[in-house]
This record gives C-alpha cells, structure tokens and sequence, in this order.
C-alpha cells in the first residue's frame, strides 16, 4: 500500500472574531505574541488561541505565507538578549542563589519566541491549528530548498513545532479505533471515505464492502483530536497472500471464508491524514498495533504482508529510460518481445529504440484490456524485470528511491513478489502499467531486516523477486 497525505478540512470562522479587526502582519503578530506570553497575561490564551486560528485559516496563501515568513524571522532567538544572559551569568560569582537565577535567564533566553507560541497553542487546545501551522511551514521549507535557496530561519520554525508536536504524540496517547460501518459516527465515516487517496472510495456501498466481512479498518485518534483520525489502514483478511486487488474482492464480501479461519492479512491501503504530523512516523506504530490486535482476535492468522503501488516506477521508467534500456533491455529476447508487443498493440513502424517501444506501449491506453493478451504476455517479462530492478536496485543514497518501498522496507519488510496487472485501474495504470508489489512482515526477522536496511540500505529480497534481477 502506499503512504499518502491528504489536507484536512478547514474550520469554520470562530464568533469570538468580528468584522473590522486587522489582519495585518502586525495584528497577528501582536496576536502571536500576546499567546506565547499568555501565562503573563489576564485575557484567556483559548480566546487569543481561537482569534489566531481563525483569522489564519481564513487567510489566502500569500498572506498566511507572509506571517509565518514574519514568525520564523522574529521569532528568532534574539543573539543581545541572549549576549547580556551570558555576561550575567559569567559575572555572577560564586554566589549559588545567584548563579542559579542567572542560568534560569540565560535559558530563557534560548528559546525563541516561535517556540514558546507553539507550546501556548497546545496549552489552548489548538492542536488542529498546530497541525494545520505546521503542513504549511514545510510546504514553505519545501519550496525554498526545490529553488535552492534553502531558509534556515523557517527550518527552525518547523524544527519548534515538531518538537512539541513529537512530545503530544507519544504512544500512550494514541487511541486505536476500529472503524465499523454500525458503530463509527457519520463523521469520522466521512472523513475515511474522503481522505483515502491509494484506492478511492467510489460511494456508500463501496465504503460498507471495505468495512464489512472479510475486511477491516483501524485508525489512530488523539484526545485533542477525537473525531479526527490521524492515519488509518485497510486490512483484508484472507487464505493467502493477495497477487491482485481483484482476489481481494473475490474473498472478501459475500463470498469470503469464514473469518476465523483467515490464515493471511493483507494491507492494502495505509493513509495519513495531516500533512503536520510529517516525520512523526504513526504509520509504523499503526501496523504494529494492527498486527498485535489481529493475531489477538484471529489465533489463525500467520502471515502478515502488503498489497502495495509502486508509484514511482511509470515516472523512473519516463526519466531513466536511457539507463535502464542499456542495462536491462540489450538481450535479443527483450527485443524480440517489444517488437512482438509494439506490432500486436499498434501495428504502425516499430521505434527503433526498445525504451521508446516500452513507453510507446504504455502510452497506449488499452494495452491492459482483456482482447491484447498475447502483447500483455510477450511485455510481461520485460516490464516485471524492470519493476523488480527499481524496487531492489534504484536508491536515493542508500535507500531504496520508490518511497513506498523504503518506507516498508525501513520497517522490517522483505521485498516478496510482484505482481502482473494487479491493479488495472486508471491510477494504477497510469502509475506503474499496473504492477503492484507484496512486502512481507516476518515478525521473526523484522527488527534484523529494519537494521541492516537503515544501516547500510540492505534490502532483504525474496527468491521470487531474485529470480527478475541481472
């Protein structure tokens, strides 16, 4: 499955904000900083807090960008106060009393007004606005640096939030629900049905088939947050390992077996909901909260593994084509089977390049339908040895570049299998030509396959997925 993001919704305008109150750069600064010395002041931090939020998210992008350009570079820690913090505590002898009060100061001194706000926020109970503060400041960071014109002013603005945000966010804190179609309120139904992003729900009846027999959902709640799922994952429960989204539909539903004698979980859809919470990896403490609950309800249950999109590989294939063709399509059988596929599919001059066959192909919006099978067998050989050389070969640094890849493989999954047309939708196509790949969880060797990949980007490939590789 893959990792995705999706915003969540924006709150409607608070009554305590009235019509004709600036919303300068100056007014929310001011706001600002009245609320992160709220402990000092007698006006309640959750008005103030409420007042900030509202007028922020009611605010255009170029505008929200503008204040927290202005937060991040006055909210610095200012080096004068910071200068006269040391030169009092290094000239403040030997007296004890003396030197203590002149270390509290000097440490006060160190924390940047950015980060005093963001602690008064979580003090009011604004921890959607956090959330919300905080998917724009890395959108921001992420601009600067695509430009090359890193700011590190605003990588310290994020650096703050984060660090409060990692500290609410502790295990304890976090509630496992599993969503049913009966017993979830409307709106958190909504929102699973909204946020999904990997398989998209189509209706009503769609989201009850993915709730109901043979399936199920978790998802990961924050007291603050009570309605507001976190990040939440779709499980099928199954006789096997899945080879195709269409055998999960076969075994689940109606027709599937009886739960409790399901051998195999199947993820096949993880989404994390608040662009905020990046780098706060929930997502792998979901998994294994959601694999300790099944094999406590289901005794049967042995094999833990994914159904998962490969997103990366259409675009590798489109950028490397040069590359990979050199490497792995020189053979005189690849070339035969692109010129047999090419002549079946279109029928027009053969490219001479095999790169531009294969992308020619894919291009070809109905080179997957059920009338093309011979073309779909002469391409499948040469289309799943390059998805398995991108899955265990193609690294960013020392890890694996599809981010779906080093995000299971990072946790302790193996590189299983892949799997032909697995996903014959128009996403799915448009993705990887339909690929999908299994990661498998062997609890036995998980914490071994996390080390060895996050030491030196290791990845533990199994037979099936060898035996595609040069």
């Amino acid at each position: 499955f893959k990792v995705t993001m999706k915003l969540p919704m924006s709150r409607l305008p608070y009554s305590a904000l009235r019509r004709g109150h600036s919303s300068t750069p100056e007014w929310m600064w001011s706001r600002a900083v009245e609320l992160a010395r709220s402990r000092r002041v007698s006006q309640s931090p959750k008005h103030i807090a409420r007042a900030l939020e509202d007028r922020y998210m009611s605010m255009e992008w170029k505008d929200r960008c503008n204040f927290l350009e202005d937060l991040a570079v006055r909210g610095q820690v200012p080096g004068a106060e910071v200068q006269r913090a040391v030169d009092k505590y290094t000239g403040s002898g030997a007296e004890p009393s003396t030197r203590v009060q002149a270390l509290r100061a000097l440490r006060e001194s160190l924390v940047p007004m950015h980060e005093r706000l963001t602690a008064a926020v979580i003090r009011a109970g604004g921890m959607g606005f956090l959330l919300a503060l905080r998917g724009d400041v890395l959108e921001l960071v992420r601009t600067a640096r695509s430009t090359g014109a890193p700011r590190p002013e605003l990588e310290a603005l994020d650096v703050s939030i984060r660090h409060h945000l990692e500290l609410s966010f502790p295990e304890p804190f976090l509630e496992l629900r599993r969503i049913t179609y009966e017993h979830s309120g409307g709106a958190v139904l909504e929102k699973i049905a909204r946020y999904e992003a990997v398989h998209p729900v189509r209706g009503l009846e769609d989201l009850k088939v993915r709730l109901g027999r043979g399936r199920r959902c978790f998802a990961f709640f924050h007291p603050s947050l009570p309605e507001e799922p976190l990040v939440f994952i779709h499980v099928a429960l199954l006789p096997t390992i899945a080879s195709s989204l269409r055998y999960i539909a076969d075994n689940t539903g109606d027709q599937a077996m009886d739960e409790d004698s399901a051998t195999t979980a199947i993820f096949y859809s993880i989404t994390a909901t608040q662009p905020g919470l990046s780098g706060i990896d929930l997502s792998n403490l979901l998994i294994k909260k959601v694999v300790d609950t099944l094999r406590q309800d289901f005794p049967e249950l042995h094999t833990f593994c994914t159904l998962s999109p490969i997103p990366g590989l259409r675009s590798w294939l489109e950028r490397s084509a040069a590359a990979w063709e050199e490497e792995l399509l020189a053979d005189d059988e690849s070339c035969r089977a692109l010129r047999t596929a090419w002549e079946l599919l279109r029928g027009d001059t053969t490219p001479e390049s095999p790169s531009q066959q294969l992308l020619g192909i894919l291009g070809t919006p109905a080179w997957a339908s059920p009338e093309h099978q011979q073309a779909q067998e002469a391409l499948r050989p040469v289309l799943t040895r390059l998805a398995a050389h991108y899955l265990a070969r193609e690294k960013r640094g020392a890890y694996a570049l599809d981010p779906v890849a080093n995000f299971h493989l990072r946790n302790g999954a193996s590189l299983y299998r892949v799997n032909w047309l697995a996903d014959p939708s128009i996403k799915g196509m448009s993705n990887s030509g339909g690929i999908m790949v299994n990661y498998l969880y062997t609890l036995s060797t998980m914490a071994a396959c996390t080390d060895q990949y996050t030491q030196d980007g290791t990845i533990d490939v199994a037979p099936e997925v060898q035996a595609h590789l040069r």
